[in-house]
This record gives C-alpha cells, sequence and structure tokens, in this order.
C-alpha cells in the first residue's frame, strides 16, 4: 500500500503549495462573506429603522388627531360651563358623523358636578347608539 507522506521534495512543494492556495482561497471566502454579512446587517438595520420611524410618525399623526379631538370637546365645554346644554347631543352625534369609522367609535362628555345617575350626566354617541344618545 502506497504511503500519503510526500517523501520527495517535489512532491512536498507541491502539498504545501497547495495547502497555501487552498488556505488563501478559504481566507478570502470567509472575509468576503464577513464582510457581506455585515453590510446586510446594515442595511438590513437601516431599511428597519426607516420602517419603524414611518410607522411612529403615522402613530404619532393619530394620536395628534384623536387628542385634537378630545381637545376640542373640552375646549367646547369649558366655553358653555360645567353643565350640558341642550346642543351636547348634536354636538357628539356631528362628531361621530364627521370622524372616520376607523378612528373612533364613540365619543363622550363626563360632568363631574353631577351625579351619574341626573340626566345629561354622561352624553355619548357610539356608533352602535347612532344618531342617538347612548344610556348609562
Amino acid at each position: 500500500m502506497p504511503s500519503l507522506t510526500p517523501r520527495t521534495f517535489a512532491r512536498k512543494l507541491q502539498v504545501y503549495v497547495g495547502a497555501v492556495a487552498c488556505s488563501s482561497l478559504a481566507m478570502t471566502i470567509w472575509l468576503s462573506h464577513s464582510a457581506r454579512r455585515d453590510a446586510l446587517e446594515t442595511r438590513t438595520h437601516e431599511q428597519a429603522m426607516t420602517q419603524v420611524k414611518a410607522a411612529a410618525e403615522q402613530l404619532d399623526a393619530f394620536v395628534n388627531r384623536i387628542g385634537m379631538l378630545a381637545r376640542a370637546i373640552a375646549a367646547r365645554q369649558r366655553g358653555i360651563g360645567p353643565r350640558p346644554d341642550p346642543a351636547v347631543m348634536s354636538f357628539l352625534t356631528q362628531l361621530v358623523r364627521d370622524i372616520p369609522v376607523e378612528e373612533v367609535y364613540g365619543v363622550y362628555v363626563a360632568f363631574d358636578g353631577m351625579r351619574w345617575d341626573e340626566p345629561l350626566a354622561m352624553p355619548w354617541v357610539d356608533r352602535k347608539s347612532f344618531p342617538n344618545l347612548a344610556q348609562i
């Protein structure tokens, strides 16, 4: 059976040159793979952050729109006073009508100075009761 270890200088040189060539090729492949992986991770992270920022801006705009609704109701009531007025029902109905279904289910006003069982202590209109006032 022939021996696998090279015995002549020429054969040893061939084996070493082949080993160095294979090692160089393997090192080049590994470095290229590492560089491409890092570039891919960086690009993926940048794209993900762009998408997250866009989603956060959309959510922020939505929260601002909904917050504006609460501020409008509060501003109207500050101008009228601490008791409900007869136009509160038409005001709430108009708000529900004007705001898209996917943004608001219902709106209400709760009056701190009234008992819960008094009429109009907490008038609200929702999609189920629309255009009528819902009852507690």
